[in-house]
């Protein structure tokens, strides 16, 4: 008996995350992309004794004409496959975007769109229509929208009372990694038993 659970364990473990079928459907491919965003407007507004004063942006921070890289993930190599968005570069004064959700989170279907929101603190939620939303709270509130194809527009919103309070609105043409990696996304969700069965 003792050999025979050893050798259930050895082939347990033998299997690796990529051969792993959670829900008993394929994982399909890992796929990883970049997206460039350039900065095409920065608002910064400082808020004190009742009086507001304007500044132009925040020294060392981003500026018009900046460019933001985002690496996009669909990621097979886990046990359940996983969206991964990452900011290649770090700026002073915004929180650096590294957001994963799982296929096992919150996941619902609307008429025209399915929508995945991830159980963590930091609140991302992914729209099939090609909308995202990332909600730092105190650190910031991030939200992408698809316009145009494989175009995206990103505005960034962080509110502090009684400290600058900031607006950067970004332009993110020809990112088909966005929308390849939230296509696969979506592909595996929908297909996932107990998604079919809320359908």
């Amino acid at each position: 008996m003792r050999v025979l659970f050893v050798l259930i364990s050895l082939f347990s473990f033998g299997l690796n995350a990529e051969e792993y079928q959670p829900h008993g459907i394929p994982k399909g491919d890992s796929y990883k992309g970049y997206m460039t965003c350039v900065v095409i407007d920065v608002v910064v507004v400082g808020f004190k004794d009742g009086k507001t004063t304007r500044y132009s942006g925040i020294e060392d921070s981003f500026a018009v004409g900046d460019k933001m890289t985002l690496e996009v993930q669909y990621n097979t190599s886990a046990f359940i496959p996983e969206f991964k968005i990452k900011q290649i570069e770090k700026v002073v004064d915004f929180f650096g975007i590294d957001e994963i959700i799982t296929a096992d989170d919150e996941y619902k279907k609307y008429s025209s769109s399915m929508v995945l929101k991830s159980k963590v603190p930091s609140n991302i939620s992914l729209n099939s229509i090609g909308n995202m939303t990332i909600d730092h709270s105190l650190f910031g509130y991030l939200e992408f929208n698809r316009y145009y194809k494989d175009d995206y527009e990103v505005s960034y919103d962080l509110v502090r009372l009684g400290e600058l309070d900031q607006l950067i609105y970004f332009n993110c043409p020809n990112s088909g990694a966005l929308t390849t990696a939230m296509d696969k996304m979506f592909d595996y969700v929908s297909k996932m038993p107990d998604n079919i069965e809320s359908d």
